[in-house]
């Protein structure tokens, strides 16, 4: 084997290892959620089954463009902190990739933080810079 080969090959796997560990970096986009045969046969009460139901038709659901927006919006919508309608752990089995409780109230955090601002101050402008 040539260098140039064993070079490509390493070059390669670690831009494949740097994408595998750091999925973070990066939203994801919309997830796939259950249909809703399958949320009928999740072990709930017919009052959250009718309110996750709600919740996935809702239209700022529906027009939620990342998981992180899915999220919040299934949070927002199912679990409020004076009466629990929905727990934490099943909003994360209502994706088809199952997410546990610890994700989702990650990603609901996550969303309620405000955006970072610049790394410069405000009356700087690219003038001033150069």
């Amino acid at each position: 084997m040539k260098i140039e080969d064993c070079l490509r090959s390493t070059v390669k796997n670690t831009s494949l290892f740097i994408l595998a560990m750091n999925p973070h970096q990066v939203l994801l986009g919309p997830q796939e959620m259950i249909s809703t045969e399958e949320i009928d046969e999740l072990d709930l009460t017919e009052e959250q089954k009718k309110a996750i139901k709600k919740a996935l038709t809702d239209y700022r659901f529906i027009l939620s463009r990342t998981y992180r927006d899915k999220v919040y919006r299934l949070c927002c919508l199912l679990h409020e902190e004076d009466k629990e309608v929905v727990s934490y752990d099943t909003i994360g089995k209502l994706f088809k990739i199952k997410r546990t409780h610890g994700a989702i109230i990650d990603e609901f955090r996550k969303s309620l933080k405000d955006p970072k601002e610049p790394h410069r101050p405000y009356f700087l402008d690219d003038e001033k810079i150069l």
